[in-house]
């Protein structure tokens, strides 16, 4: 078998085993949150950076309803001087945590992404986000890594191949923009 049509066959079964009711029970939390006035924080490393950005993007604009106050969202990864001055002055471990102890409460949510689950500053923002109050989800992948605990809530992709974790996790971004789009048009109808 091809190298290719392997990817396209492992990529096409970690699809086809997410959970849709998962995906509905993230969707509906990140609107819980918003509709109480909370605020959604996203982080991830290296190709989860990028979804994360993606996903802000998503749900700050894409879920916006005509008229409508937009969801109030913020990627922890985009504003990349404080990235730096954090790793800089502290580590690169607290480059989420230190961003969310200026901004986090309990009425917010914590959403991670990370292949692994393991990498030490997504675990850091999930422990703090526990310690204040505030609900968490993460997207994971691999075997979960500790973020599979320390999340109140997570989807798991059940893959060791760090594209297609990262490709599903993209897929998953659009499922829960969508889902939350729907719900809001449906609120407002």
């Amino acid at each position: 078998m091809s190298t290719i049509r392997q990817y396209k066959r492992e990529l096409l079964d970690a699809i086809g085993a997410i959970s849709e009711e998962e995906v509905e029970r993230v969707a509906q939390r990140i609107l819980d949150v918003t509709m109480s006035g909370g605020v959604i924080f996203i982080a991830g490393n290296g190709g989860s950076a990028a979804i994360s950005s993606h996903f802000a993007c998503d749900l700050g604009k894409g879920c916006t309803i005509p008229g409508k106050k937009s969801i109030n969202v913020h990627s922890l990864t985009d504003n990349t001087p404080w990235i730096t001055a954090i790793s800089n002055d502290f580590s690169y471990e607290e480059v989420f945590v230190k961003q969310l102890e200026n901004f986090l409460g309990p009425k917010d949510l914590v959403l991670v992404i990370s292949s692994s689950g393991n990498s030490e500053n997504i675990v850091k923002a999930l422990t703090y986000a526990r310690e204040v109050g505030a609900y968490s989800v993460a997207l994971i992948g691999f075997d979960g890594g500790r973020s599979k605990a320390l999340a109140d809530d997570h989807i798991f992709i059940d893959s060791m191949v760090y594209g297609v974790v990262e490709d599903c996790h993209s897929i998953l971004e659009h499922m829960i923009t969508t889902e939350i789009k729907l719900r809001l048009t449906a609120l407002v109808s």
